[in-house]
């Protein structure tokens, strides 16, 4: 029921806010364990609600090598949405460039 009023699982909430030991322990493992993986992250640059959900910090995962961009005109309610528009438009070429560098980074890495 929690789905459909919006109010969403306090305990989930808490365990991954920026502060959270849970969180910090999820990110030291992943880092560990992406060493050899290319990742490009992305956050928000609009507001959602009076804030950025996903502002730089938290979309900066502390890998070296990781690629951290804004994506044009993009709140927390339309990121992964992809469409007609321009502002649309304008999120997946910026997604097209990273993808491209992701795949011709494993690629070199093979010869």
């Amino acid at each position: 029921m929690n789905v459909l009023t919006g109010r969403g699982n306090k305990r989930l909430v808490r365990a991954i806010s920026r502060s959270s030991n849970e969180w910090k322990k999820v990110g030291s493992d992943f880092r560990f364990r992406a060493t050899n993986i290319f990742i490009a992250s992305f956050f928000e640059t609009a507001q959602t609600g009076g804030k950025l959900i996903v502002d730089q910090d938290s979309a900066n995962l502390g890998l070296s090598g990781e690629k951290i961009r804004g994506l044009p005109r993009t709140n927390h309610r339309n990121i992964c949405k992809f469409g007609d528009s321009r502002e649309e438009s304008d999120r997946f070429l910026v997604l097209g460039i990273y993808i491209t560098w992701i795949a011709k980074s494993a690629l070199g890495r093979g010869q």
